[in-house]
């Protein structure tokens, strides 16, 4: 039952925010802590066969939607592009955002668990969902791979937390605020020394891993790591984050290059890594000086190109490095918004700008050209097409390198973080609440200056780190990169 129930000792409206999230909300003092269910802002839409079946939702004329890697295929590209604006920290730092709110065990459950969903016994595993390869599947038909591992997601009737007749309930493993609980953990002794403030850290070759030199206690660094918004705090929200805003989140697979490009800190080329080759674990990021190449690379590598239709084969194509023979990450993100109930992206739009779309025609100026005419191919209607694919082929606003329907997403999340989360950072009312000079600092904080601190060896850096060095956008030396005084903190 561990997974099952959360304990929370009784709340003190005076105690600030606890480590494993609970007693955000007096009223809700579950809520928003690790493993409580994922909010919606659209109702759920399954295939329902029996109360206890919750398969992915039909066409609009009750037909089985297309295949996920055919889908996939069909509106992405394989190839390797380089941004021409964008750095690769962009995405580092995303993951970190993104992780954040969210750690599931899908991943897991089918690299480790439930490896044999393509096999006689997959078909009898009520968890199984395989992705099927097509005869004249583009990588594969010249071999014998015709079907991909891969299972639904963890819920809790899955887990035998709830009754199965219940609609899907995602079981998601971080606490819901945005506190860096990826770094800090959130249950008590978890990574912390108690020691200075510091993470608790192992030594290889001679450096900590992570290096916590200049890291701030969890009570002060979860405050921190936040956007400004007004206190606009309301107690009848349940802490929680949405999926929707979760599932659009995996648009972001499009940005990544699966070839690390290593640097040394005078920007020389030193070597090439293969992303997909950490899945097992991270040990090469310790060997030698491999950490102060990571963190070069994340400055001064572009990321994949943003505005184009082109995904990193390694990503479609390896996936999981050894662990699996072959994975298609893009895929597997597209099945599971069906698997978990997301409905099509006519409604999805209709939500977020108030679109009402009945016809493919009803898509321009929204999706590209191309987008609509690959959509008229694969779906028989346009209430079909799956919410992730119209994201997809969206047209990006002028200067803006953020898909449409995802930065309205991000904005509706941040600001429902705002008003649900009691301990949000600019609440003058809160306990351990910030002074006027210690938030002034906070604002203070760029990605530039992060490097600086816990960057190994960062010495300069790019002002605007998310954009690639260039005459407009120099290396800085990290003494001229605007700092946070801590003192006003003593």
């Amino acid at each position: 039952m561990g997974n099952c129930t959360i304990l929370v000792v009784d709340c003190n409206s005076t105690e600030g925010r606890r480590i494993n999230a609970t007693c955000n909300n007096l009223n809700y003092p579950a809520a928003g802590a690790a493993h409580t269910p994922l909010l919606r802002w659209l109702p759920a839409e399954y295939n329902q066969t029996a109360e206890d079946v919750f398969d992915p939702r039909l066409s609009k004329a009750g037909n089985a939607l297309p295949p996920c890697r055919a889908v996939r295929q069909a509106f992405l590209s394989d190839g390797s592009v380089s941004d021409q604006n964008i750095t690769s920290l962009a995405t580092h730092l995303m993951v970190g955002f993104f992780t954040d709110f969210t750690t599931t065990s899908d991943t897991s459950n089918y690299v480790y668990w439930r490896t044999t969903c393509c096999t006689a016994a997959g078909k009898n595993e009520p968890m199984c969902y395989p992705l099927t390869v097509a005869d004249d599947d583009r990588t594969h038909r010249f071999n014998n791979i015709r079907c991909l591992n891969m299972t639904r997601p963890q819920t809790y009737a899955t887990s035998g937390c709830c009754p199965s007749t219940i609609t899907p309930l995602r079981m998601v493993g971080a606490t819901s605020q945005m506190d860096v609980s990826y770094v800090y953990g959130n249950v008590e002794d978890a990574r912390r020394s108690y020691t200075g403030g510091n993470l608790s850290v192992e030594y290889v070759n001679g450096r900590a891993f992570p290096d916590t030199s200049k890291e701030k206690a969890f009570s002060e660094g979860s405050y921190a790591n936040c956007t400004t918004f007004a206190d606009n705090y309301n107690e009848t929200l349940r802490p929680g984050v949405h999926l929707e805003f979760m599932a659009a989140m995996r648009v972001l697979h499009l940005m990544q290059d699966s070839i690390i490009r290593l640097y040394d800190t005078d920007g020389n080329y030193v070597k090439s890594y293969p992303a997909t080759n950490l899945t097992t674990g991270i040990s090469y990021v310790k060997e030698s000086d491999n950490i102060i190449y990571f963190i070069q690379s994340s400055i001064r590598q572009p990321c994949a190109k943003i505005k184009d239709d082109i995904c990193d084969s390694d990503l479609t194509n390896v996936g999981l490095g050894a662990l699996q023979v072959s994975n298609d990450i893009l895929s597997n993100d597209l099945c599971k918004t069906r698997l978990q109930g997301i409905p099509s992206y006519v409604k999805l739009r209709k939500l977020l700008f108030g679109d009402s779309i009945s016809s493919f025609d009803d898509l321009q100026g929204i999706t590209t050209p191309e987008g609509i005419e690959k959509m008229q191919e694969v779906y028989e209607d346009v209430e079909d097409v799956d919410a992730l694919v119209g994201i997809w082929t969206e047209i990006f606003e002028d200067d803006v390198f953020v898909w449409p329907s995802l930065a309205k997403l991000i904005k509706w999340e941040l600001l429902y973080q705002s008003k649900s989360d009691r301990f949000f950072f600019e609440r003058p009312n809160r306990p351990n609440a910030f002074t006027t000079d210690q938030l002034a600092e906070i604002r203070k904080a760029t990605a530039a200056r992060l490097m600086c601190d816990i960057g190994d060896s960062v010495t300069e850096v790019q002002p605007s780190a998310f954009e690639v060095i260039s005459d407009c956008n120099p290396l800085t030396s990290c003494d001229d990169i605007p700092a946070i005084d801590y003192s006003v903190w003593t």
